[in-house]
């Protein structure tokens, strides 16, 4: 796979819905994870990641990622219409948000692949506001295939499969960003009783 499978859209949300939901992240009373619940194993050390996130879903669901599970808190209102709305826009299905806050250009995301057994479809529908920052992908297979994306304010990339079994991503830092960024990434992740039946 010489590209990855990806739909990138620019100024996507309705302005109602936009305007909600950058009301509701910019609130006082939207909270994040603590550092330590956010905390990553990283060759058997704990460390604690350079964002802020909070995960929300359906119940039951969590995402488990580099030795930490985020267990999803009961839906908020807007957020559940923007990921029923991404849904049928996209024609995936959905049941979980990762709310990544970039405060600045200092904060970041390595290189990963959204690829856990936990995913059961692996279509990534990845929605950036705020601050504009690169965006990069690269073949698993040969880090020297690149591909970059300048994502903006209200732009929408969908990473569907099987990109995240052949391609990694990754938000660098960029040290004159000033002001914070969000990234919400819609998944359908298998529910924990589901999950845990299966094994």
């Amino acid at each position: 796979m010489t590209t990855p499978n990806v739909t990138y859209d620019q100024h996507v949300l309705p302005d109602t819905l936009l305007n909600a939901l950058r009301a509701l992240l910019t609130s006082d009373a939207f909270t994040y994870n603590s550092k330590e619940e956010s905390m990553v194993l990283i060759f058997g050390k704990r460390i604690p990641i350079p964002r802020q996130q909070v995960g929300y879903g359906e119940t039951g669901t969590f995402y488990r990622f580099s030795g930490v599970q985020l267990n999803a808190r009961p839906w908020h209102p807007i957020l559940k219409k923007v990921c029923d709305w991404f849904s049928q826009k996209y024609k995936v299905p959905l049941n979980f948000v990762l709310v990544n806050k970039y405060k600045n250009g200092h904060d970041y995301i390595g290189w990963h692949a959204d690829d856990e057994a936990d995913l059961k479809h692996k279509n990534i529908v990845s929605l950036s506001l705020g601050a504009t920052r690169r965006f990069l992908l690269r073949q698993k297979r040969d880090h020297t295939v690149k591909v970059e994306y300048v994502l903006g304010d209200n732009d929408v990339v969908v990473m569907r499969e099987p990109t995240n079994a052949q391609w990694q991503h990754h938000v660098p830092k960029m040290r004159r960003v000033t002001t914070p960024r969000w990234n919400l990434t819609f998944r359908y992740v298998v529910p924990a009783a589901t999950s845990s039946s299966s094994r």
